[in-house]
């Protein structure tokens, strides 16, 4: 995913940050959201096997397959490594 801003005021978008920096005084509460925001998106990426943007993940390929089989992971899970 690629974002791409364009900005006509700096100053102005500058002196915004600045007050909106000096009006926060307790940012636990939106660190607490933000986090909480991030974990549900990441699970549900594991859950569903699919990028935040909705591209599928692609399977393991068979050596990658073989190699856990041979180290005796009972899992062929994408992303996981040992479970814990």
């Amino acid at each position: 995913m690629q974002v791409t801003m364009t900005i006509d005021d700096l100053p102005g978008v500058k002196r915004k940050l600045d007050e909106t920096r000096q009006n926060i005084s307790d940012t636990e509460p939106l660190m607490n959201k933000l986090g909480n925001y991030f974990e549900a998106m990441t699970q549900d990426s594991f859950d569903n096997k699919k990028s935040p943007d909705g591209r599928k993940w692609d399977p393991l390929s068979n050596a990658t397959i073989q190699a856990k089989k041979k180290k005796g992971k009972t899992t062929t899970r994408i992303l996981y490594q040992s479970g814990e």
